[in-house]
């Protein structure tokens, strides 16, 4: 068994346990196992043990319902946002003076200016060029066309192009899983974004 196929069936499986029939499954299991407290096993043993079993196979069939009616949608890795790039060509700028706090012990002298100036001010510093942006290259425009799902398929196959014919399939957006047949054996689904390129 693959590894994608194992993750199809852990995503069945939580999903499985956490719907309404897989908690009504754990708490007949919970069930089943206090009803063995209520039967002693010198009076009744027979009484005691077709009740526990009838019981635990309630909950085992209640459980494959949950596990055969669930379809879970995960997101895809591919719809998560990239990291902006590192820009190197942008130089590190240094900190103000006014940002830097002055040791108490060290004071600025005044520094002599020109006649008809006033001393006790230090000079301007001098503005940093920042770079020109890049240029923008301008690429076709695409134009969304919707969503478009695949039909199921067993996991682990070949993945079709859902979209339409004008269009081009782009990004993976969801996947969905769903066990079906016996012995059960999940399916997946896929939802593509589709795109039509314009000229």
């Amino acid at each position: 068994m693959d590894k994608e196929t194992l993750e199809a069936l852990a995503e069945v499986l939580k999903a499985a346990a956490a719907s309404p029939y897989g908690l009504a499954a754990l708490v007949m299991l919970l069930v089943s196992v206090a009803a063995l407290k209520l039967f002693s096993s010198k009076d009744r043993p027979g009484v005691r043990l077709v009740v526990f079993l009838v019981l635990v196979g309630i909950s085992v069939s209640v459980f494959a319902a949950a596990l055969y009616s669930v379809e879970p949608t995960v997101p895809s890795t591919d719809t998560l946002p990239p990291k902006p790039p590192a820009r190197p060509d942008l130089p590190v700028l240094a900190p103000k003076l006014s940002d830097v706090p002055a040791h108490p012990a060290m004071k600025p002298s005044p520094i002599e200016e020109a006649p008809g100036k006033k001393a006790g001010k230090f000079p301007a510093a001098p503005a940093i060029e920042q770079p020109a942006p890049p240029p923008v290259s301008h690429s076709p425009r695409a134009e969304d066309c919707g969503r478009a799902p695949t039909n199921w398929a067993r996991v682990g196959g070949e993945v079709p192009n859902p979209c339409p014919a004008q269009c081009v399939r782009a990004a993976e957006v969801t996947r969905t899983y769903r066990v079906v047949g016996f012995p059960p054996h999940p399916e997946i689904r896929y939802e593509f974004q589709c795109l039509r390129k314009q000229p």
